[in-house]
């Protein structure tokens, strides 16, 4: 039976994490109002890199020698943090922060569905069924309600859910490739490389489109914005959650999951205008209630 002192800590870890992601998407939201999301995907990517400077050493160790495993970076590194930043990036155009992050926050529902297809982990539980279609009947209240959470984007308009509920799955099958692949890789390598991956695909991509930044019409905002999102809520937040792994285990772990949203969602509202109506709320709670039965155990 867990005592008091490891209950407290373990809520603690969950609430900094929490805050961690849930601000993390509302820095991207930020910076998307200054910066074209591609340009800002590559700066975003490029501060996450330079988090991993002062453990290059450990970073080099756990990737040398190993030709095969630069490719598997590659491939999830393309997969999250590329196509995933460049899709949330998109998405909060469309979306506010607390929308984006209900729905990015899907991602482990979606990893488990397809590990039991790709990955023999047998069939879903009866609780896990309850979940997931408490989760769809959420997703579907936001998109037929045409919760937005921004006022001066068309209610009609539901590419941000989309945009959003894809980056989930680019996040769920980043997770089922690294269970392949990954498995005995030093954790900080493979996040470091990958993170490196991402950041010369978004980079190419950047400059073979001539996609440019203005940087005297970027505030001083705008700026830490990018740089907060990339260094802390990337690498940052990967290293407080390989902590959390080690102390809590990984379930207990994704409870932060549920700060998430409620973060990005009051953050979003007080410095950013967005609005949190009654189909916005009741659509999210269904999302999150079905990921909590998803994931319980």
């Amino acid at each position: 039976m867990p005592t008091n002192s490891s209950t407290t800590g373990l809520v603690r870890d969950v609430v900094v994490l929490g805050l961690v992601w849930g601000s993390s998407v509302f820095l991207q939201r930020v910076a998307v109002s200054e910066i074209d999301p591609l340009p800002m995907v590559t700066l975003r990517l490029l501060a996450a890199v330079a988090f991993f400077v002062p453990l290059i050493q450990r970073a080099m160790r756990g990737l040398t020698g190993q030709p095969r495993l630069l490719i598997d970076l590659g491939v999830v590194g393309l997969l999250n943090p590329a196509a995933t930043g460049i899709l949330s990036a998109l998405a909060l155009r469309y979306a506010s922060s607390g929308v984006v992050a209900v729905l990015i926050s899907l991602g482990p529902v979606m990893t488990a569905l397809l590990a039991s297809k790709l990955l023999d982990e047998g069939p879903l539980r009866r609780d896990q069924l309850t979940g997931l279609a408490a989760a769809f009947a959420g997703v579907v209240v936001l998109i037929a309600t045409r919760s937005t959470g921004l006022t001066d984007v068309a209610k009609s308009d539901p590419r941000g859910h989309l945009m959003a509920l894809t980056v989930a799955l680019m996040t769920a099958l980043s997770a089922i490739y690294s269970r392949r692949r990954l498995v005995n890789t030093d954790p900080v390598a493979a996040a470091a490389g990958q993170i490196a991956a991402g950041l010369l695909f978004v980079a190419l991509v950047t400059m073979s489109l001539g996609e440019r930044v203005a940087i005297d019409t970027v505030t001083i905002q705008g700026w830490l914005a990018v740089i907060l999102s990339g260094a802390v809520g990337l690498s940052a937040s990967f290293i407080l959650f390989l902590g959390m792994i080690a102390r809590h285990g990984p379930t207990a772990s994704l409870l932060a999951l549920y700060v998430m949203p409620v973060a990005a969602a009051l953050l979003g509202a007080v410095f950013l205008r967005e609005s949190i109506t009654l189909p916005m709320a009741v659509g999210s709670i269904l999302v999150l209630a079905g990921v909590f039965l998803f994931t319980r155990r």
